[in-house]
Protein backbone atom coordinates (compact mmCIF):
# COMPACT_ATOMS: atom_id res chain seq x y z
CA UNK A 1 0.00 0.00 0.00
CA UNK A 2 0.67 3.93 -0.40
CA UNK A 3 -0.11 7.52 -0.56
CA UNK A 4 0.63 7.92 -4.44
CA UNK A 5 0.42 5.77 -7.68
CA UNK A 6 1.71 6.51 -10.96
CA UNK A 7 0.09 4.49 -13.83
CA UNK A 8 0.13 5.14 -17.36
CA UNK A 9 -2.32 3.81 -20.30
CA UNK A 10 -0.84 1.00 -22.76
CA UNK A 11 -1.45 2.09 -26.48
CA UNK A 12 -4.13 -0.57 -28.16
CA UNK A 13 -5.54 -0.62 -31.63
CA UNK A 14 -8.58 -2.67 -30.81
CA UNK A 15 -11.86 -0.87 -32.73
CA UNK A 16 -14.24 0.50 -30.75
CA UNK A 17 -17.87 -1.34 -29.30
CA UNK A 18 -20.25 0.77 -27.97
CA UNK A 19 -22.42 -1.78 -27.15
CA UNK A 20 -20.33 -3.26 -24.82
CA UNK A 21 -18.77 0.32 -23.52
CA UNK A 22 -15.26 -1.16 -24.41
CA UNK A 23 -12.60 -0.08 -24.25
CA UNK A 24 -12.02 0.79 -20.66
CA UNK A 25 -10.42 0.99 -17.59
CA UNK A 26 -11.17 -0.09 -14.10
CA UNK A 27 -9.52 1.20 -11.46
CA UNK A 28 -10.28 -0.61 -8.00
CA UNK A 29 -9.19 1.41 -4.35
CA UNK A 30 -8.94 -0.44 -1.21
CA UNK A 31 -8.08 0.46 2.33
CA UNK A 32 -7.21 -0.59 5.91
CA UNK A 33 -9.78 -2.47 7.66
CA UNK A 34 -10.59 0.43 10.59
CA UNK A 35 -9.04 2.84 9.11
CA UNK A 36 -9.20 6.51 8.85
CA UNK A 37 -11.30 7.80 6.39
CA UNK A 38 -9.48 8.29 3.01
CA UNK A 39 -9.99 10.53 0.40
CA UNK A 40 -8.48 9.86 -3.11
CA UNK A 41 -7.92 12.22 -5.69
CA UNK A 42 -7.68 10.49 -9.04
CA UNK A 43 -6.41 12.85 -11.91
CA UNK A 44 -5.29 12.21 -15.51
CA UNK A 45 -3.39 13.96 -17.92
CA UNK A 46 -2.20 13.34 -21.27
CA UNK A 47 0.98 14.60 -23.71
CA UNK A 48 2.32 13.60 -26.95
CA UNK A 49 6.03 12.76 -27.04
CA UNK A 50 8.33 15.69 -26.42
CA UNK A 51 8.22 18.57 -26.64
CA UNK A 52 4.78 19.08 -25.60
CA UNK A 53 3.48 19.92 -22.10
CA UNK A 54 1.17 17.93 -20.23
CA UNK A 55 -2.36 18.65 -19.22
CA UNK A 56 -4.03 17.38 -16.07
CA UNK A 57 -7.83 17.32 -15.04
CA UNK A 58 -9.35 16.23 -12.25
CA UNK A 59 -11.47 13.11 -12.64
CA UNK A 60 -13.03 11.51 -9.32
CA UNK A 61 -12.70 12.61 -5.88
CA UNK A 62 -12.73 8.57 -3.93
CA UNK A 63 -13.75 8.20 -0.48
CA UNK A 64 -12.99 5.07 1.52
CA UNK A 65 -13.78 4.08 4.77
CA UNK A 66 -13.27 1.06 7.39
CA UNK A 67 -11.15 -1.04 4.48
CA UNK A 68 -13.80 -0.73 1.93
CA UNK A 69 -13.88 -1.05 -2.14
CA UNK A 70 -14.70 1.76 -4.45
CA UNK A 71 -14.18 1.72 -8.46
CA UNK A 72 -13.56 4.12 -10.75
CA UNK A 73 -14.58 2.97 -14.52
CA UNK A 74 -13.40 5.15 -17.15
CA UNK A 75 -14.83 4.21 -20.97
CA UNK A 76 -13.14 5.05 -24.25
CA UNK A 77 -16.66 5.19 -26.24
CA UNK A 78 -17.77 8.61 -25.96
CA UNK A 79 -14.04 10.57 -23.70
CA UNK A 80 -12.26 12.93 -26.24
CA UNK A 81 -9.07 12.40 -24.50
CA UNK A 82 -9.02 8.20 -24.84
CA UNK A 83 -9.70 8.66 -28.69
CA UNK A 84 -6.84 11.35 -29.03
CA UNK A 85 -4.51 8.73 -26.86
CA UNK A 86 -5.51 5.87 -29.29
CA UNK A 87 -5.63 7.41 -32.49
CA UNK A 88 -2.57 9.93 -31.70
CA UNK A 89 -0.27 7.60 -29.87
CA UNK A 90 -0.68 10.04 -27.08
CA UNK A 91 0.74 9.23 -23.40
CA UNK A 92 -2.05 8.88 -20.77
CA UNK A 93 -1.39 8.64 -17.18
CA UNK A 94 -3.46 8.24 -14.07
CA UNK A 95 -2.74 9.83 -10.73
CA UNK A 96 -4.12 8.77 -7.56
CA UNK A 97 -2.90 10.56 -4.45
CA UNK A 98 -4.75 9.88 -0.90
CA UNK A 99 -4.43 11.38 2.31
CA UNK A 100 -3.60 8.00 4.31
CA UNK A 101 -2.05 4.55 2.89
CA UNK A 102 -4.40 2.32 0.43
CA UNK A 103 -4.08 0.10 -2.13
CA UNK A 104 -5.23 -0.49 -5.90
CA UNK A 105 -5.60 -3.16 -9.00
CA UNK A 106 -6.29 -1.95 -12.38
CA UNK A 107 -8.07 -3.33 -14.82
CA UNK A 108 -7.27 -2.70 -18.82
CA UNK A 109 -10.54 -3.75 -20.74
CA UNK A 110 -9.62 -3.72 -24.38
CA UNK A 111 -12.30 -6.01 -26.15
CA UNK A 112 -14.77 -9.17 -25.25
CA UNK A 113 -11.29 -11.48 -26.00
CA UNK A 114 -8.77 -9.24 -24.95
CA UNK A 115 -7.72 -7.80 -20.92
CA UNK A 116 -5.42 -6.93 -18.83
CA UNK A 117 -4.97 -6.84 -14.89
CA UNK A 118 -1.72 -5.81 -13.10
CA UNK A 119 -1.44 -4.11 -9.00
CA UNK A 120 0.88 -0.99 -9.46
CA UNK A 121 3.81 -0.30 -7.35
CA UNK A 122 3.36 2.85 -4.96
CA UNK A 123 5.31 5.93 -5.71
CA UNK A 124 7.53 4.90 -2.14
CA UNK A 125 8.76 1.21 -3.76
CA UNK A 126 9.64 2.49 -6.93
CA UNK A 127 13.11 2.49 -7.83
CA UNK A 128 16.01 3.38 -10.74
CA UNK A 129 16.57 0.32 -12.44
CA UNK A 130 14.25 -1.93 -14.48
CA UNK A 131 14.43 -5.22 -16.92
CA UNK A 132 11.86 -5.40 -19.37
CA UNK A 133 9.65 -8.43 -19.70
CA UNK A 134 7.27 -8.73 -22.84
CA UNK A 135 6.04 -11.54 -25.27
CA UNK A 136 6.69 -11.80 -29.26
CA UNK A 137 4.61 -9.00 -30.84
CA UNK A 138 3.07 -5.36 -30.18
CA UNK A 139 5.33 -4.82 -26.93
CA UNK A 140 4.80 -1.40 -24.93
CA UNK A 141 7.16 -0.16 -22.05
CA UNK A 142 6.23 2.59 -20.35
CA UNK A 143 7.75 4.10 -18.16
CA UNK A 144 6.11 6.90 -15.07
CA UNK A 145 8.22 9.85 -13.42
CA UNK A 146 7.70 10.37 -9.54
CA UNK A 147 8.70 13.16 -7.86
CA UNK A 148 11.62 14.46 -10.08
CA UNK A 149 12.19 14.58 -13.80
CA UNK A 150 13.72 11.77 -14.49
CA UNK A 151 16.51 10.89 -17.23
CA UNK A 152 16.42 7.32 -18.28
CA UNK A 153 19.17 5.11 -19.87
CA UNK A 154 17.41 2.30 -22.05
CA UNK A 155 19.34 -0.56 -23.32
CA UNK A 156 18.08 -2.99 -25.70
CA UNK A 157 17.55 -6.56 -25.43
CA UNK A 158 16.03 -8.13 -28.49
CA UNK A 159 16.75 -11.43 -27.81
CA UNK A 160 18.03 -11.86 -31.50
CA UNK A 161 20.77 -9.68 -33.16
CA UNK A 162 18.17 -9.47 -36.59
CA UNK A 163 15.84 -7.44 -34.97
CA UNK A 164 15.03 -3.79 -35.00
CA UNK A 165 12.90 -1.34 -34.10
CA UNK A 166 11.69 2.68 -35.15
CA UNK A 167 10.52 4.92 -32.28
CA UNK A 168 10.53 8.85 -32.55
CA UNK A 169 12.15 8.72 -36.14
CA UNK A 170 15.03 6.50 -35.29
CA UNK A 171 16.26 2.94 -36.01
CA UNK A 172 17.26 1.08 -32.78
CA UNK A 173 19.31 -2.35 -33.03
CA UNK A 174 20.43 -5.13 -30.51
CA UNK A 175 22.08 -3.19 -27.34
CA UNK A 176 21.74 0.48 -28.61
CA UNK A 177 20.89 2.98 -26.07
CA UNK A 178 18.26 5.35 -26.39
CA UNK A 179 17.55 8.40 -23.48
CA UNK A 180 14.42 9.80 -22.92
CA UNK A 181 13.78 12.55 -20.15
CA UNK A 182 9.73 12.02 -18.29
CA UNK A 183 8.95 14.80 -16.57
CA UNK A 184 7.68 14.37 -12.89
CA UNK A 185 4.45 12.87 -12.31
CA UNK A 186 4.16 12.66 -16.33
CA UNK A 187 4.58 9.25 -18.28
CA UNK A 188 6.72 8.08 -21.59
CA UNK A 189 5.85 5.02 -23.86
CA UNK A 190 7.96 3.13 -26.05
CA UNK A 191 5.19 1.14 -28.36
CA UNK A 192 5.18 -1.01 -31.61
CA UNK A 193 1.19 -1.50 -30.98
CA UNK A 194 0.26 -0.51 -33.81
CA UNK A 195 2.60 -2.34 -35.57
CA UNK A 196 1.89 -5.88 -36.10
CA UNK A 197 4.69 -6.67 -37.93
CA UNK A 198 7.01 -6.90 -35.87
CA UNK A 199 8.38 -10.58 -34.06
CA UNK A 200 10.03 -10.57 -31.08
CA UNK A 201 10.51 -9.87 -27.30
CA UNK A 202 12.04 -6.83 -25.56
CA UNK A 203 12.67 -9.02 -22.48
CA UNK A 204 16.23 -8.18 -20.40
CA UNK A 205 15.97 -4.80 -22.27
CA UNK A 206 17.21 -2.48 -19.47
CA UNK A 207 15.94 1.06 -17.99
CA UNK A 208 17.85 2.91 -15.74
CA UNK A 209 16.89 6.34 -14.18
CA UNK A 210 18.94 9.21 -12.04
CA UNK A 211 15.71 9.22 -9.76
CA UNK A 212 13.19 6.94 -9.31
CA UNK A 213 10.83 5.77 -11.69
CA UNK A 214 7.96 3.22 -12.84
CA UNK A 215 7.93 0.75 -15.37
CA UNK A 216 4.35 -0.75 -16.59
CA UNK A 217 5.22 -3.53 -19.44
CA UNK A 218 4.00 -6.15 -21.75
CA UNK A 219 2.13 -6.58 -25.35
CA UNK A 220 -0.48 -4.68 -26.30
CA UNK A 221 -2.23 -8.03 -28.13
CA UNK A 222 0.46 -11.36 -28.98
CA UNK A 223 -0.31 -14.83 -28.73
CA UNK A 224 2.25 -17.65 -28.13
CA UNK A 225 2.53 -20.94 -29.27
CA UNK A 226 -0.01 -23.75 -27.69
CA UNK A 227 -1.11 -27.23 -28.88
CA UNK A 228 -4.77 -28.12 -29.90
CA UNK A 229 -7.32 -29.36 -26.94
CA UNK A 230 -7.46 -32.77 -28.36
CA UNK A 231 -4.00 -33.61 -27.03
CA UNK A 232 -2.43 -33.60 -29.86
CA UNK A 233 1.66 -32.20 -29.81
CA UNK A 234 1.73 -30.27 -32.70
CA UNK A 235 2.38 -26.60 -31.45
CA UNK A 236 -0.37 -23.67 -32.77
CA UNK A 237 -0.38 -20.11 -32.60
CA UNK A 238 -2.86 -19.41 -29.87
CA UNK A 239 -5.26 -16.44 -29.45
CA UNK A 240 -4.04 -13.23 -28.81
CA UNK A 241 -4.60 -11.08 -25.76
CA UNK A 242 -3.22 -8.16 -24.06
CA UNK A 243 -0.85 -8.64 -21.28
CA UNK A 244 0.18 -6.58 -18.78
CA UNK A 245 2.29 -5.98 -15.80
CA UNK A 246 4.16 -3.16 -13.35
CA UNK A 247 7.71 -4.36 -12.72
CA UNK A 248 9.46 -4.13 -9.43
CA UNK A 249 12.81 -2.21 -9.31
CA UNK A 250 16.12 -4.17 -9.25
CA UNK A 251 16.47 -3.15 -5.94
CA UNK A 252 13.97 -5.29 -4.67
CA UNK A 253 15.18 -8.45 -7.05
CA UNK A 254 15.26 -11.67 -4.49
CA UNK A 255 17.62 -14.54 -4.33
CA UNK A 256 15.51 -17.68 -4.10
CA UNK A 257 11.22 -17.96 -5.30
CA UNK A 258 9.06 -20.71 -5.85
CA UNK A 259 6.82 -21.10 -9.15
CA UNK A 260 4.20 -23.62 -10.10
CA UNK A 261 1.63 -23.91 -12.48
CA UNK A 262 -1.81 -22.76 -13.34
CA UNK A 263 -3.90 -25.74 -12.60
CA UNK A 264 -6.90 -26.61 -14.34
CA UNK A 265 -4.71 -25.51 -18.00
CA UNK A 266 -3.60 -28.12 -20.18
CA UNK A 267 -0.94 -26.20 -22.29
CA UNK A 268 1.25 -25.39 -19.71
CA UNK A 269 2.75 -21.67 -19.16
CA UNK A 270 6.47 -21.06 -18.82
CA UNK A 271 9.00 -18.28 -16.57
CA UNK A 272 11.65 -15.49 -17.92
CA UNK A 273 14.74 -15.58 -15.40
CA UNK A 274 16.37 -12.27 -15.74
CA UNK A 275 19.84 -11.66 -14.18
CA UNK A 276 20.69 -8.12 -12.50
CA UNK A 277 24.28 -8.52 -12.02
CA UNK A 278 27.63 -10.39 -13.87
CA UNK A 279 28.56 -13.68 -12.49
CA UNK A 280 25.14 -14.97 -11.68
CA UNK A 281 24.20 -18.47 -11.10
CA UNK A 282 20.69 -20.04 -10.43
CA UNK A 283 19.89 -23.31 -9.50
CA UNK A 284 16.72 -25.03 -9.88
CA UNK A 285 15.21 -28.07 -8.10
CA UNK A 286 11.79 -29.67 -8.88
CA UNK A 287 8.99 -31.22 -7.10
CA UNK A 288 9.66 -34.40 -5.71
CA UNK A 289 13.82 -34.17 -6.82
CA UNK A 290 15.67 -33.51 -3.67
CA UNK A 291 18.43 -32.53 -6.19
CA UNK A 292 19.48 -28.89 -7.31
CA UNK A 293 20.12 -28.84 -11.62
CA UNK A 294 23.62 -28.10 -12.52
CA UNK A 295 23.46 -24.17 -12.10
CA UNK A 296 23.33 -22.07 -14.91
CA UNK A 297 25.72 -18.82 -15.42
CA UNK A 298 24.09 -15.81 -15.92
CA UNK A 299 25.29 -12.25 -17.17
CA UNK A 300 23.67 -8.85 -16.58
CA UNK A 301 20.43 -8.65 -18.79
CA UNK A 302 20.97 -12.15 -19.78
CA UNK A 303 17.36 -13.69 -19.70
CA UNK A 304 16.56 -17.92 -20.03
CA UNK A 305 12.95 -19.25 -19.94
CA UNK A 306 11.76 -22.70 -18.55
CA UNK A 307 8.53 -24.83 -18.70
CA UNK A 308 6.61 -23.84 -15.63
CA UNK A 309 6.49 -26.32 -13.25
CA UNK A 310 6.61 -26.64 -9.53
CA UNK A 311 10.36 -25.33 -9.18
CA UNK A 312 12.46 -23.74 -6.10
CA UNK A 313 14.70 -21.03 -7.50
CA UNK A 314 17.93 -20.22 -5.79
CA UNK A 315 20.72 -17.28 -6.86
CA UNK A 316 23.63 -16.09 -5.69
CA UNK A 317 22.71 -12.50 -6.84
CA UNK A 318 19.15 -10.95 -7.03
CA UNK A 319 16.80 -11.95 -9.99
CA UNK A 320 13.91 -11.21 -11.98
CA UNK A 321 11.41 -14.14 -12.21
CA UNK A 322 8.07 -13.23 -14.20
CA UNK A 323 5.51 -16.17 -14.99
CA UNK A 324 3.94 -16.50 -18.44
CA UNK A 325 0.60 -18.21 -19.41
CA UNK A 326 0.56 -19.05 -22.72
CA UNK A 327 -2.63 -18.63 -25.05
CA UNK A 328 -5.21 -21.58 -24.27
CA UNK A 329 -5.50 -24.31 -26.27
CA UNK A 330 -7.34 -24.61 -29.92
CA UNK A 331 -11.04 -25.95 -29.70
CA UNK A 332 -10.82 -29.07 -32.21
CA UNK A 333 -13.94 -31.50 -33.10
CA UNK A 334 -15.97 -32.11 -30.05
CA UNK A 335 -13.32 -30.81 -27.05
CA UNK A 336 -14.27 -27.25 -25.94
CA UNK A 337 -11.54 -24.77 -25.60
CA UNK A 338 -10.02 -23.88 -22.27
CA UNK A 339 -11.00 -20.14 -20.75
CA UNK A 340 -8.08 -17.75 -20.77
CA UNK A 341 -5.39 -16.18 -22.38
CA UNK A 342 -1.16 -14.89 -22.31
CA UNK A 343 -0.74 -13.10 -19.14
CA UNK A 344 2.51 -11.63 -17.52
CA UNK A 345 2.43 -12.25 -13.53
CA UNK A 346 5.92 -10.90 -11.36
CA UNK A 347 6.81 -13.42 -8.90
CA UNK A 348 7.13 -11.69 -5.64
CA UNK A 349 10.69 -13.19 -4.12
CA UNK A 350 10.37 -14.98 -0.71
CA UNK A 351 12.29 -12.51 1.62
CA UNK A 352 9.34 -10.06 0.97
CA UNK A 353 6.90 -12.63 1.59
CA UNK A 354 4.07 -11.45 4.39
CA UNK A 355 1.65 -12.78 6.23
CA UNK A 356 -1.97 -10.86 5.08
CA UNK A 357 -2.85 -10.23 1.75
CA UNK A 358 -5.65 -8.65 -0.34
CA UNK A 359 -6.81 -9.55 -3.72
CA UNK A 360 -10.30 -9.22 -5.71
CA UNK A 361 -11.32 -12.00 -8.73
CA UNK A 362 -12.17 -9.57 -12.34
CA UNK A 363 -15.65 -10.41 -13.39
CA UNK A 364 -16.57 -10.83 -17.22
CA UNK A 365 -17.24 -8.34 -19.01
Amino acid sequence: MGKQFNIIVPHISETFDRTKALPRLEFHFYGHMHSYKNLILLSSSQMRFRPYQPTRAVMRNVVLQDGSLQTVIVSCVHNDICNQQLTEGRTWLFQAVGSHQFGMYVHFFVSESSSATFTPLPVEALGQKYFAVTLKSEYFIGIVAADYDVNVIITFNFQDNNKVIEHDGIIYRNYDIATVTVIKHEGYIISACKDSNFDGYLTGTSLEGNHPFGVITGSCSSGTLTNPCDGSAESVMGEKDMAAEMLMPSETFGRDFIVFPLLGRQVPGYFWITASKDDTFVSMKQRHNNEFQTPIYMCQSQTVNFTLTYTYILSNKGIQVVVVQRSACLATDGVEPELGDPSLSIIVPLALGYHTYSWRQVLSI
